[in-house]
């Protein structure tokens, strides 16, 4: 459920959007509005869940609508509301603020970020990935940390060896994902990137959080470590990613959680290509032993994508339209396969 104070940010900023669009074109100048969504038709082929086995249907995943605006040479600005079929509300998706910030960046660029926006964990896989329609990368599916959070982001170039070859990310945010702070702890996230070669990047990072000690979880502290190594050129892109997580609890009890993803796109022709990806993560969770005491046991998880990717559109300005059949594979070592079939429409726009 959203907090009030969400929701009437956003339909704050949705009305700003909206009265901005009716605007004289000069009152626009140096702000682009922009939207992305991805539409299916899908079909449950299996699923451990007996209330979806034989579903299938039209479906909207998700929907972003953004207002960015250049200000000057140093700062800009981004405004983006996201809904999908997750947030929910009595009259459909909820819409909500995804990105809210000011950015300033110096003619060397280094830059800083104040507001909410994506913390320095994914941002190079993602990319590289480029299929975030078909699913969410290794991290963020698998909820290492947040796809957002409220705080103070800087980057830059690490004067180091030729140009471009490294640079540096650092964030300090409350932890809350898109949602006010309610409490005084804060996560801090670093990332190192290094470009050896035109056609590849490395990254290496992480994160550290506390909590407080008065949570009905009783978490008390986590810190990940993860690394990714992409490749991408005009006929192939691919990418092997890979994290460590600890989650901390009272008692001195400590859950761990680790994967790997591997993955690849490769354009048989400019217009058409195959997408493949494959995920496997170790994950704790606590167990009631014979004497009423909870463990960590681990467990195996696994996800798979694949398809065909045919390029309909692709226009100026970041506009475009992806149409791709896939099926969606999940399974853990000791349940039920979940396959889903989908026929995804990516509209860029």
């Amino acid at each position: 459920m959203l907090r009030t104070g969400s929701r009437l940010a956003s339909l704050a900023l949705l009305l700003g959007v909206s009265v901005g669009l009716v605007r004289p074109a000069v009152a626009q100048e140096g702000v682009r509005v922009s939207g992305l969504a991805y539409l299916d038709y899908f079909v449950q082929l299996a699923t451990p869940d007996s209330a979806r086995e034989g579903l299938h249907g039209f479906n909207f995943r998700r929907l972003y609508l953004t207002a960015d605006a250049t200000l000057s040479d140093a700062f800009s600005a981004r405004a983006r509301l996201e809904a999908s079929d997750v947030t929910l509300g009595p009259r459909g998706s909820t819409p909500f603020v995804k990105d809210l910030y000011l950015r300033w960046r110096h003619d060397s660029g280094h830059g800083l970020t104040l507001g909410i926006t994506s913390p320095p964990v994914w941002d190079v896989s993602e990319r590289v990935w480029d299929f975030r329609s078909l699913e969410r990368t290794l991290l963020e599916l698998n909820r290492v940390a947040s796809s957002r959070d409220l705080g103070l982001r800087a980057d830059g170039p690490i004067p180091v060896g030729r140009e471009g070859l490294l640079r540096y990310a650092v964030m300090v945010g409350n932890n809350e994902g898109v949602f006010p702070e309610d409490d005084v702890s804060k996560r801090v996230y670093a990332q190192l990137e290094v470009r050896p070669a035109e056609p590849l990047v490395f990254t290496l990072g992480g994160s550290l959080a506390g909590y407080d000690e008065d949570r009905d979880d009783e978490r008390t502290g986590a810190w990940d470590a993860n690394a990714f190594l992409g490749y991408v050129s005009d006929a192939f892109r691919g990418g092997v990613e890979a994290f460590y997580q600890q989650t901390d609890y009272a008692d001195d009890h400590a859950l761990d959680m680790a994967g790997a993803s591997v993955f690849g796109t490769f354009w048989v022709t400019p217009e058409v290509g195959v997408v493949g990806r494959f995920d496997r993560v170790r994950r704790e969770t606590f167990q009631e032993v014979d004497d009423g005491e909870e463990l960590p046991v681990a467990g195996f998880e696994n996800f798979a994508t694949g398809g065909v990717a045919y390029r309909a559109h692709e226009g100026e300005r970041g506009t475009r339209v992806r149409l791709i059949p896939n099926v969606r594979w999940a399974k853990a070592d000791d349940g039920d396969s979940d396959l889903q079939a989908r026929f995804t429409a990516e509209v860029s726009f």
